[in-house]
């Protein structure tokens, strides 16, 4: 069982993210024209979009990646080398290793369709700002190897990211029901 801290931690990845940065090798398209906006479109095509966000996201932010996103940063602090700190973090993803019941769907449909419904931004910008914040999320699991033993500025970044008194960075061209949608698909 993960420790409570941690939970948060892993789960609020994807929310304490720039929305300045790279989109990433494979972003999420909604397949819809990018100019509409989003509560403009049917009541099918929004729940298309919830259904492939879903997707996306057990695609690109898999429990392994998030688990290691948690146990990382603790090996990286408290080890002494290289060696150690792969030991620290492969103790940490064995105890918490998501249980059976955990895989499947991350968002709760009905949330992601009540928020779309009020959702007056532009499709690109829905679009846009999940993609900058998955490629954020995925460059610093990346970046929080044990290679990185004693890196503080590194645990810095990670802490300001994964931190709790940052809950959720905006990206500015989101109204707050679209911002909902990605704080919703994460902290289910």
């Amino acid at each position: 069982m993960m420790c409570p801290h941690v939970v948060v931690l892993a789960c609020g990845a994807l929310l304490l993210t720039s929305c300045g940065k790279d989109e990433g090798e494979h972003p999420w398209s909604t397949g819809l024209d990018v100019t509409a906006s989003v509560q403009s479109v049917s009541d099918q095509a929004r729940r298309e979009v919830c259904r492939s966000l879903d997707e996306h996201l057990t695609d690109s932010l898999d429990f392994y990646k998030l688990t290691r996103l948690m146990c990382s940063p603790g090996g990286i602090l408290r080890a002494s080398s290289t060696l150690v700190c792969e030991q620290l973090v492969a103790q940490c993803m064995a105890v918490n290793a998501p249980q059976p019941l955990l895989f499947g769907a991350r968002i709760d449909q009905q949330k992601c369709m009540n928020n779309l419904v009020h959702c007056n931004s532009p499709v690109s910008a829905l679009e846009s700002c999940i993609n900058r914040n998955v490629a954020h999320v995925l460059a610093l699991i990346d970046e929080l190897t044990c290679d990185r033993v004693g890196d503080r500025a590194l645990m810095e970044r990670a802490a300001r990211t994964l931190g709790l008194n940052n809950a959720v960075m905006k990206c500015e061209d989101l109204s707050p029901a679209c911002q909902n949608v990605i704080e919703d698909a994460v902290v289910r």
